[in-house]
Protein backbone atom coordinates (compact mmCIF):
# COMPACT_ATOMS: atom_id res chain seq x y z
CA UNK A 1 0.00 0.00 0.00
CA UNK A 2 2.89 2.38 0.68
CA UNK A 3 4.18 1.82 -2.87
CA UNK A 4 0.80 2.85 -4.21
CA UNK A 5 1.03 6.18 -2.36
CA UNK A 6 4.44 6.81 -3.87
CA UNK A 7 3.13 6.07 -7.37
CA UNK A 8 0.22 8.51 -6.98
CA UNK A 9 2.57 11.37 -6.09
CA UNK A 10 4.87 10.71 -9.03
CA UNK A 11 4.37 13.06 -12.00
CA UNK A 12 2.81 11.57 -15.10
CA UNK A 13 4.46 11.31 -18.49
CA UNK A 14 5.29 14.51 -20.34
CA UNK A 15 2.62 15.40 -22.89
CA UNK A 16 3.46 18.97 -23.97
CA UNK A 17 6.56 20.77 -25.17
CA UNK A 18 6.18 23.47 -22.49
CA UNK A 19 6.10 20.83 -19.75
CA UNK A 20 9.15 19.17 -21.31
CA UNK A 21 11.04 22.48 -21.40
CA UNK A 22 10.19 23.05 -17.71
CA UNK A 23 11.61 19.66 -16.80
CA UNK A 24 14.71 20.29 -18.92
CA UNK A 25 15.23 23.56 -17.04
CA UNK A 26 15.11 21.64 -13.74
CA UNK A 27 17.45 18.97 -15.12
CA UNK A 28 19.92 21.60 -16.32
CA UNK A 29 20.04 23.21 -12.86
CA UNK A 30 20.77 19.87 -11.19
CA UNK A 31 23.33 19.02 -13.86
CA UNK A 32 24.96 22.44 -13.39
CA UNK A 33 25.10 22.02 -9.63
CA UNK A 34 26.85 18.67 -10.05
CA UNK A 35 29.21 19.31 -12.96
CA UNK A 36 29.56 23.08 -13.16
CA UNK A 37 27.28 25.99 -13.91
CA UNK A 38 28.78 26.40 -17.38
CA UNK A 39 26.84 23.31 -18.52
CA UNK A 40 23.39 24.84 -17.97
CA UNK A 41 23.33 26.99 -21.12
CA UNK A 42 24.29 24.27 -23.65
CA UNK A 43 21.65 21.87 -22.30
CA UNK A 44 18.97 24.55 -22.45
CA UNK A 45 20.04 25.70 -25.93
CA UNK A 46 19.66 22.19 -27.32
CA UNK A 47 16.19 21.83 -25.80
CA UNK A 48 15.11 25.26 -27.07
CA UNK A 49 16.37 24.49 -30.57
CA UNK A 50 14.54 21.17 -30.71
CA UNK A 51 11.36 22.81 -29.37
CA UNK A 52 11.61 25.53 -32.05
CA UNK A 53 11.98 22.89 -34.76
CA UNK A 54 8.94 21.08 -33.42
CA UNK A 55 6.87 24.28 -33.25
CA UNK A 56 7.85 25.26 -36.79
CA UNK A 57 7.29 21.86 -38.43
CA UNK A 58 5.41 19.60 -36.05
CA UNK A 59 4.84 16.93 -38.71
CA UNK A 60 8.56 16.79 -39.50
CA UNK A 61 9.77 16.89 -35.88
CA UNK A 62 7.16 15.10 -33.75
CA UNK A 63 7.37 15.53 -30.00
CA UNK A 64 8.52 11.94 -29.20
CA UNK A 65 11.30 12.31 -31.76
CA UNK A 66 12.71 15.54 -30.29
CA UNK A 67 12.62 14.01 -26.79
CA UNK A 68 14.55 10.98 -28.06
CA UNK A 69 17.09 13.20 -29.83
CA UNK A 70 17.57 15.24 -26.69
CA UNK A 71 18.17 12.11 -24.61
CA UNK A 72 20.77 10.87 -27.08
CA UNK A 73 22.52 14.25 -27.26
CA UNK A 74 22.57 14.54 -23.47
CA UNK A 75 24.04 11.05 -23.22
CA UNK A 76 26.79 11.97 -25.67
CA UNK A 77 27.41 15.22 -23.78
CA UNK A 78 27.81 13.23 -20.55
CA UNK A 79 30.32 10.93 -22.23
CA UNK A 80 32.32 13.94 -23.40
CA UNK A 81 32.34 15.45 -19.91
CA UNK A 82 33.38 12.10 -18.46
CA UNK A 83 36.33 11.84 -20.84
CA UNK A 84 37.40 15.42 -20.07
CA UNK A 85 37.20 14.79 -16.32
CA UNK A 86 39.22 11.58 -16.74
CA UNK A 87 41.92 13.43 -18.67
CA UNK A 88 42.04 16.18 -16.02
CA UNK A 89 42.22 13.63 -13.22
CA UNK A 90 45.00 11.64 -14.90
CA UNK A 91 46.95 14.83 -15.52
CA UNK A 92 46.56 15.84 -11.88
CA UNK A 93 47.69 12.40 -10.69
CA UNK A 94 50.78 12.54 -12.87
CA UNK A 95 51.71 15.98 -11.50
CA UNK A 96 51.20 14.96 -7.86
CA UNK A 97 53.25 11.77 -8.18
CA UNK A 98 56.36 13.59 -9.37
Amino acid sequence: SEGYVLEKSRPGPITTVSEWITRIWNLSMIFGACYGWEHIAPIRQVAETLARWHDAEEYKYPFPLIMRWFDRLLFQYCLEIRSLLTICYMSWRMRTQL
